[in-house]
């Protein structure tokens, strides 16, 4: 027949060693708090937030070649050159190189909502509200002059592309004006003038259209400063509270198991059946 084990017996095993399950419990939170109190290095974060401009031109958005998604600034932050400028600011000064930097601050587009969320961890409370400050100052700056840049090599190679178009333009004119003098046939010739007269206003326009948006970039920078980094008063890691509450749990958890365990071990001893030191049963015969 099965044995059934009561409530009231795994009750009783835990009352008889409840000085082991305290004492276990008590070690791993005396244990998690020297750990989390003395050995580990407190660390600290700071986040500063930018907003996104919203570009728009005669109150309709055509924007065609200035970014307007937070995404598209992101892989600003994957050169050298933007984290070699944030280490060169001028709180950073003998601070974090910009190797460390790179590891030091993640930068993350906040919700799909245009706000970048710029965050540096560290172990200075101080040192980190300076470094998400710094590197948000930059990436204004820096998106700045990388939009800058963009819309001027566009320019130049429409540019390139209109006096190309002209030129071939011309040619065709000339050579139209010629057959039209000797009255020989110019039909393809006329179908060419206007394929070449088209390009030419479409790019005209692109021109203009970008010469709008250089305008609308000089006036707001691609971010703006939303919020600042503050500095941290209160470390992020480690989580002192979660450290004491899991050792209490992990203690209970322990000292429990042995509980169980040692009267499980005493409970099937079998010296403990018939005693130490019985002899043999001696059966008597009539």
């Amino acid at each position: 027949m099965e044995e059934e084990i009561s409530l009231r017996e795994l009750i009783e095993i835990l009352l008889k060693r409840k000085n082991l399950i305290v004492g276990i419990t008590l070690v791993a939170l005396f244990i998690s708090t020297i750990v989390t109190f003395f050995v580990l290095t407190p660390e600290y974060q700071a986040h500063a937030y930018l907003k996104l401009t919203g570009y728009q031109v005669d109150q309709e958005e055509k924007i065609r070649f200035l970014h307007t998604k937070v995404e598209d600034y992101l892989a600003l932050l994957k050169g050298e050159e933007f984290w070699e400028k944030v280490a060169a600011a001028p709180d950073l000064e003998g601070g974090p190189g910009p190797g460390n930097l790179s590891n030091m601050v993640k930068v993350a587009d906040e919700d799909d909502n245009g706000i970048l969320k710029i965050t540096a961890l560290g172990v200075d409370p101080t040192e980190v509200a300076q470094i998400a400050n710094a590197a948000a100052a930059e990436f204004i700056n820096f998106s700045f002059a990388a939009q800058e840049r963009r819309l001027a090599r566009a320019m130049v190679s429409r540019e390139e592309q209109l006096a190309a178009i002209e030129e071939e333009l011309e040619g065709v004119l000339e050579e139209l004006e010629g057959l039209e003098d000797a009255g020989r046939w110019f039909g393809h010739l006329e179908q060419e003038a206007v394929a070449y007269g088209e390009e030419k206003a479409q790019l005209k326009l692109t021109l203009l259209n970008l010469a709008s948006e250089m305008t609308l970039l000089k006036q707001a920078q691609p971010f703006t400063l939303m919020r600042p980094a503050a500095v941290p008063t209160t470390p992020v890691s480690p989580r002192r509270s979660l450290n004491l509450a899991l050792s209490i749990v992990l203690g209970l958890m322990v000292g429990t198991f042995l509980a169980f365990f040692l009267d499980y071990w005493q409970a099937s001893d079998p010296s403990k059946a018939r005693g130490v030191g019985d002899g043999p049963t001696v059966i008597a015969k009539d």
